[in-house]
């Protein structure tokens, strides 16, 4: 799994993504800690829940039907008690997308017994054919090894770089965008 600093900053990317007039920044925590969440599924490791269960780490909470529920619940949630923007399919898609990304990152490590992405309907897990992402311990005292140091480096390379450049271009597009549509307004 990459570690919990990748997840967050997907997520908070993703929100950064859409125009803030759309997804009010004040959402891009929700989808941050979202992006993370489904990792609390180490505490079953914990509790003796075998690691290929159902319930077991990148099980159920890291299938997209799981992501498509909770979003859906946390949307409603939150949309009852702030009747502003966003609107639900705004909201809902981004929270979707935060919580999804959560297992395609895991799906790109090496390491593991894969992601359940089709839990509950089936136990089978799957990795994407490049795993190029260094898979992160999660003892914290391995982490603070060379282990540790290595998945960071491979999250650095192959998720922050890339998604950095894909936020710059897309709000650099916004701008020329914006630009070339104010610039052809007649007065």
């Amino acid at each position: 799994m990459p570690t919990v600093f990748a997840h967050v900053y997907v997520g908070s990317s993703l929100g950064v993504l859409v125009p803030p007039k759309v997804l009010p920044r004040r959402y891009l925590f929700l989808g941050s800690a979202l992006a993370a969440c489904p990792d609390l599924d180490t505490i079953g490791l914990f509790l003796g829940i075998p690691y290929a269960s159902l319930l077991g780490h990148r099980g159920l909470s890291h299938s997209l039907p799981f992501a498509l529920l909770f979003a859906w619940m946390v949307t409603i949630f939150v949309r009852r008690r702030r009747n502003e923007p966003p609107g639900f399919r705004i909201l809902f898609s981004y929270l979707f997308l935060c919580i999804a990304s959560h297992g395609i990152l895991d799906a790109f490590t090496n390491g593991g017994h894969g992601i359940g992405f089709w839990s509950p309907f089936s136990n089978h897990r799957y990795f994407f054919p490049v795993t190029p992402i260094q898979v992160s311990p999660i003892s914290p005292s391995k982490f603070f090894s060379q282990w540790g140091v290595l998945a960071l480096w491979s999250e650095f390379k192959f998720i922050v770089l890339p998604t950095t450049v894909i936020v710059l271009c897309a709000k650099l597009a916004q701008r020329l965008q914006n630009r070339f549509q104010t610039g052809h307004k007649n007065p």
